[in-house]
């Protein structure tokens, strides 16, 4: 995995941070809370967490101890106001927060109850409601749906 360091105006040069591998998909958010975008890694064995030192990637864990489905979208965003980004999955079943403490995901909970929540025309995270926390807002033919962050 390369990194080209922006300089607020350009890119620099591509820099190895990591042999970083993703089976079913890669992402970056800071779920550490220091302010550096993270690599977390989707593979069959769960998300695998490699922190940002700021100049290259640290060894990976696992941080969901086991496998993690998101059929429907994977997504990370801060759930909670605690300024680290949570993992939300969405499934036919419903959406799942996995809360991080900054070195490990929580257990998933359902923050739908079951509900099915579709999102055929987007699906996206943001704080919509003012509490700090992002809300998870779902588009459709027959309109736009908030489910906020509780």
């Amino acid at each position: 995995m390369y990194v080209l360091p922006s300089t607020g105006a350009a890119f620099g040069a591509a820099q190895k941070w990591s042999d970083g591998v993703c089976q079913q998909g890669c992402f970056y958010a800071d779920v550490t809370g220091d302010g550096l975008a993270d690599f977390i890694a989707h593979d069959n064995d769960g998300l695998n967490v490699l922190p940002s030192t700021g100049s290259s990637f640290g060894p990976y864990s696992n941080w969901s101890g086991g496998p993690v489905a998101c059929d429907e979208g994977c997504y990370f965003a801060d759930a909670d106001g605690d300024g680290k980004a949570d993992f939300i999955a969405q499934d036919m079943d419903g959406i799942y927060v996995l809360l991080s403490n900054g070195s490990s995901f929580g257990a998933p909970a359902n923050c739908t109850n079951g509900t099915t929540v579709l999102c055929d025309l987007g699906c996206f995270l943001g704080d919509v409601t003012g509490n700090g926390a992002a809300d998870f807002i779902a588009q459709d033919d027959d309109g736009i749906w908030v489910v906020p962050a509780q």
